[in-house]
């Protein structure tokens, strides 16, 4: 997956009286971060839309923004794609991973990181195309990102067929050399047995195969007070948990019986370090978090949302069809509609919601209700 040039892309607009583009369909998951969403599609490619200033839409370019996907050139077969703070990897069937985008943090992990170097001289800004991830194993078999806001959460985590975790890129973990800037794929010290996990800036957590919960990091540890742990540390009074999900200072996990608890900065100023149950919330199939946002996907395909400059309740999601996944990323949000298209709402900015509008400055844009995701033409460059 090395050397992939560019290719070029027409960008559709939705105005003007011009035929609207078609929805993207054949979408079998989503993933977002703060600048760019990444779909993968039928047969294993992938669609990227949003930010590009950073080459993490992978089409070979560094643009401000891109408003409809465009395709990651020689990627197929893919089994997952994730999105990243200005970058983007994506897991092959045969447990390889790749990664594309911005490498000031060593997020695409072509690098031995810095061994606690205060620079790390000669690293790259950007990888335009998909570059293999080195010294990683056993097999990989999940990914997930940092569900950061823009301050920081610049590394990518692997879930590995041992049910251990490797983690790269910003050393926002404090892993190895805690005064590294960055690190190469590195295992959680202490850590396995896990079913699912989720990170936020600086700390993960994790639903273990007991039913039981554990982070380690900093802060948001569902501990009963601010804490660090350099090392996996139960959460207190959790059991039954069959998914997790983080956001920048908080957390939740969804428990076998559809309810949901959450600790940390959650809801709009409401801060606790032990969990609690969200009210109001049943029948939850799934959860995702981004920034000071939650999502839950219910049990009849709704999707109800709560957070800073959202809710302070859970809120259902109108104008949206039936949901199969859910991905929040900083101040938007997509979901997975039963069929093979996505749609996405919260701010217009950046080219995030890819229905071929995006404003002109980034942070100016409206908040849009769900959108399609359209299609985009190749120009056949």
């Amino acid at each position: 997956m090395r050397g992939i040039g560019a290719v070029a892309w027409a960008l559709v607009g939705c105005g003007g009286g011009g035929t609207p583009p078609p929805p993207l369909t054949g979408a079998l998951s989503v993933s977002l971060s703060n600048t760019h969403a990444c779909a993968l599609v039928t047969g294993g490619a992938v669609r990227c839309w949003g930010e590009d200033v950073w080459g993490e839409l992978g089409d070979g370019q560094m643009t401000f923004a891109v408003a409809t996907p465009v395709a990651v050139p020689g990627l197929s077969g893919l089994a997952a794609v994730v999105a990243g703070f200005g970058y983007s990897c994506g897991l092959e069937k045969d447990g390889a991973v790749a990664c594309w985008g911005n490498d000031l943090w060593n997020e695409i992990g072509d690098a031995a990181g810095d061994g606690g170097a205060s620079s790390d001289a000669g690293r790259r800004d950007s990888v335009l195309g998909p570059t293999g991830v080195a010294g990683l194993g056993p097999m990989v078999d999940g990914l997930v990102t940092a569900g950061a806001e823009r301050s920081g959460g610049a590394y990518t985590c692997a879930h590995m067929s041992d049910e251990t975790v490797q983690c790269w890129g910003q050393n926002a973990l404090g892993l190895g050399v805690s005064t590294a800037r960055s690190t190469p794929p590195t295992p959680l010290p202490g850590v396995g047995h896990v079913r699912a996990m989720a990170f936020g800036g600086s700390f993960g957590c994790f639903a273990l195969d007991d039913g039981t919960a554990s982070c380690l990091g900093l802060g948001s540890l569902g501990q009963g007070k601010i804490s660090d742990a350099t090392t996996p540390v139960s959460v207190p009074s959790l059991s039954g948990v069959s998914g997790i999900a983080a956001g920048e200072f908080h957390a939740c996990a969804l428990i076998n019986d559809g309810s949901v608890q959450c600790w940390g900065d959650w809801q709009n100023g409401m801060t606790t370090q032990s969990p609690v149950t969200v009210d109001g919330l049943t029948g939850v199939t799934a959860l995702a978090a981004g920034g000071f946002e939650t999502c839950a996907l219910l049990a009849d395909g709704g999707v109800t949302c709560w957070g800073l400059g959202v809710s302070t309740v859970p809120k259902r999601v109108t104008g949206l069809g039936p949901a199969t996944a859910i991905s929040v990323g900083g101040g938007f949000a997509c979901a997975m509609i039963k069929g093979g298209t996505i749609q996405c709402w919260g701010e217009d900015t950046g080219g995030h919601l890819g229905n071929g509008v995006k404003s002109d400055l980034i942070g100016t844009g409206k908040v849009v209700p769900p959108a399609t995701v359209v299609a985009a033409v190749d120009s056949g460059v």
